[in-house]
């Protein structure tokens, strides 16, 4: 839970073994750099056999590789936070020895999170990046969120032969944790106007015929009327026929 900064300390190791490692890779790196030195001027004046020369040069090089890999281990000592980010979890506790390459802590950044979701191929074609696009989150009651299209995926998955399309969503005020579910809804070029009612009027009849509960304005009754549904969106269901717009319907208590 706790806030870091890039850069930021986390953890840290004994350094002494490290630092005398480093101690003396540095006093054998300067002894094969003095004796390069000699021969290379015993050289210039033909007082030594060109093979000497060329092992003198070979162990100074040698040296100085490994002085640059005791720097990099003394330097590995100390763990820092490679990001600026929220603590999600950590793994180690203070004294205790771990395998190395072991993952310490995961660190998130969620000032703005990314929403991943699965457009089918007859809908992909018309979504770009940039597009706007709405999210809402089930476990926070009835917020929404606005972001942006960041890419649009180019492979469909071989199971449910959807496309990925990831949704950039700004969240300073962090409400959005990693891992929530969200319904998204993407703008795109192709807008029409249907005529739509919610899921929950949707009744059939004994016959299996759909219906919908209409009120009478003049006689103040319900009437239920055979209709043909069309497509869902979301939690509205599209009336293709038996519906005009600005009718009553009833979306709860039908059994009555």
């Amino acid at each position: 839970g706790d806030r870091l900064t890039a850069g930021q300390l986390l953890a840290a190791v004994d350094r002494t073994n490290y630092a005398l490692a480093l101690e003396q890779a540095q006093l054998t790196a300067q002894r094969a750099s003095d004796e390069a030195r000699r021969a290379r001027i015993l050289a210039a004046s033909g007082a030594v056999a060109p093979n000497d020369l060329e092992k003198a040069v070979n162990a100074e090089a040698q040296a100085n590789v490994a002085l640059a890999m005791a720097e990099k281990r003394l330097h590995d000592t100390r763990l820092v936070s490679p990001l600026s980010g929220i603590v999600a979890r950590r793994t180690a506790n203070r004294g205790e020895t771990v395998p190395a390459g072991a993952a310490l802590f995961t660190i998130v950044d969620i000032d703005t999170v990314r929403a991943r979701v699965a457009v089918p191929e007859s809908d992909v074609g018309v979504i770009a990046t940039r597009a706007v696009a709405t999210l809402t989150v089930p476990s926070l009651g009835d917020t929404t969120f606005t972001g942006h299209v960041r890419l649009v995926g180019v492979a469909a998955d071989k199971i449910t032969r959807t496309f990925a399309v990831e949704i950039s969503v700004p969240n300073t005020d962090h409400r959005l944790k990693a891992g929530m579910v969200v319904e998204t809804s993407i703008e795109t070029p192709n807008k029409a106007t249907r005529l739509t009612v919610p899921v929950s009027a949707i009744v059939h009849d004994a016959e299996g015929a759909t219906q919908l509960f209409i009120y009478e304005s003049n006689e103040q009754r319900v009437h239920a009327r055979r209709i043909t549904p069309g497509v869902i969106a979301g939690s509205e269901v599209e009336i293709t026929s038996g519906l005009a717009e600005g009718e009553l319907v009833v979306i709860g208590g039908q059994q009555q």
